[in-house]
């Protein structure tokens, strides 16, 4: 007599997890969680200064710096200059 066999779903042929609805709940509110805690601080460092480094032609670098809060920038020849600025910056 030969064995009886038992036929496989195709989750199991393909070694597919069984969708679990309570995982699935926790994956979206993670998710949910995660963007929001991106918009949060993309709201909260909007007001921060943007600096960016360049270097000219001549290899001499620079460093511009953009205040959100005025619309303003200004271009420093030294780090030294933009840690002054950002020091009389934080304490306005």
């Amino acid at each position: 007599m030969a064995p009886q066999r038992e036929w496989l779903t195709y989750e199991e042929l393909e070694l597919i997890a069984p969708a679990n609805p309570k995982y699935q709940q926790q994956f979206a509110l993670g998710s949910i969680l995660r963007n929001l805690w991106q918009h949060w601080l993309a709201l909260m460092t909007k007001n921060e200064p943007q600096i960016s480094q360049t270097v000219d032609a001549k290899g001499q670098i620079s460093w511009r710096i953009y205040d959100p809060r005025t619309g303003r920038s200004t271009t420093c020849e030294s780090e030294q200059e933009v840690r002054v600025w950002l020091d009389n910056y934080f304490r306005s």
